[in-house]
């Protein structure tokens, strides 16, 4: 939860709001989708978070937080990969988070703690620890330094509004590559409020995703 249930169901509205002006406005750009599909997922995660602290069942409404942050990365650095025209196989960047999907829902109990505090919400759940924690730690990190090392090469060749869109998709990697970066190796202790304190950078990474998808879709207007 970003510092109260009613900041967190906001930001949960205007993230979804967000996906709705790039459904209906931008149908000419290649992100379009994968922009709405970020910030609806992102949204997710704030109203599942809000859900945990203002009803009961944590169980259901921290997996269900967990399952919108789980494919984040892979919605990334699909999109990432379509804009820039490289050749990827769907099944391979969606395997993965498909499997930590699949252990969530079948794994009993899947959230082991779950508590909601004065800034952040703390979960633990069956990857917070051990084996599980470095699997999917591999996953998250791994495809946002995929994505990232994608578009800085693609700063070298690419050329007008096409090299803007890139930079703010940079630029939307850097606010999930840093905080991610410090909190999985610099201070491995927050692990468990990983999710939390990233949702802190979540609209603003929400919103350069935006610009990218309105600078697309303006150069192909």
């Amino acid at each position: 939860m970003c510092f109260t249930p009613a900041v967190s169901l906001t930001t949960a509205i205007i993230e979804w709001a967000l996906a709705i002006v790039l459904l209906a406005f931008y149908r000419r750009s290649t992100l379009r989708v994968f922009g709405a599909v970020l910030l609806f997922l992102l949204g997710a995660y704030q109203f599942g978070e809000f859900m945990l602290c203002t009803a009961s069942n944590a169980e259901i409404w921290g997996t269900v937080a967990f399952l919108s942050y789980a494919f984040l990365p892979a919605v990334g650095l699909h999109a990432i990969a379509a804009y820039l025209r490289r050749p990827v196989k769907r099944a391979l960047i969606y395997c993965l988070p498909a499997v930590f999907a699949f252990v969530a829902v079948a794994q009993e109990p899947f959230i082991r703690h779950a508590a909601c505090e004065t800034l952040f919400v703390t979960i633990r759940t069956y990857f917070s620890a051990g084996i599980p924690w470095m699997a999917f730690a591999a996953y998250y990190f791994g495809y946002i330094l995929a994505a990232f090392l994608m578009l800085r090469n693609a700063l070298r060749t690419e050329r007008g509004s096409r090299k803007t869109a890139c930079r703010w998709l940079l630029a939307a990697i850097f606010l999930m590559f840093i905080p991610t970066l410090v909190l999985m190796i610099i201070f491995p202790a927050l692990r468990i409020r990983f999710p939390s304190i990233l949702c802190h950078f979540a609209l603003l990474t929400a919103v350069a995703f935006f610009i990218a998808v309105h600078k697309d879709g303006k150069r192909k207007a």
